[in-house]
Parts: C-alpha cells; structure tokens; sequence
C-alpha cells in the first residue's frame, strides 16, 4: 500500500499547498459573488471588497509558507486601484 502511495507523492504535495491558500481563494470566490450579482452591489460594498482584498494580500505576503507567499507577492503587485498599489 505504501508503495502505491509513494508512487503519487507530487499529488498529495500540491494538495498541502491547495489547503493552505483554500481561505485566499474563498475570500476571492465570495467576494465575485457579491460584486457580480446584479441586485447585489452598491458603490459602498464594492469598495468594502476592493479594499478589504487588498488587506488579504497583504496579510498573507507574510505567510510562513514559502509558496504562498510568492503567490501573494505577485499579486501584490497586480492589484491596484486607481493606480495605488496594496
């Protein structure tokens, strides 16, 4: 059995890494359901998002995790509103 399982070893590595950004990747999901939905937003929640994603990112560029940091990093980079970066 052992060896079957080492067989696919890289699965069950990349499988840590999706458990460990799943609450980024919730925070982005919910947040395109609310900002999507036509009878949902209003000008105050859409900043409430924009901003409140912007304050995730920075969170988790301090991740101990050496991939997910990277990730928010670039990311980091890429999210801007009106020209000022998080």
């Amino acid at each position: 059995m052992l060896d079957t399982a080492l067989k696919h070893w890289k699965a069950f590595e990349e499988l840590e890494f999706v458990r460990a950004i799943m609450p980024f990747l919730k925070l982005f999901c919910d947040a395109t359901l609310r900002m999507s939905g036509s009878t949902y937003v209003t000008s105050n929640l859409y900043m409430f998002e924009a901003f409140g994603n912007g304050r995730k990112i920075k969170q988790i560029c301090t991740s101990k995790d050496a991939s997910v940091k990277k990730m928010a990093e670039a990311m980091k980079k890429k999210y801007k509103y009106w020209g000022v970066s998080v």
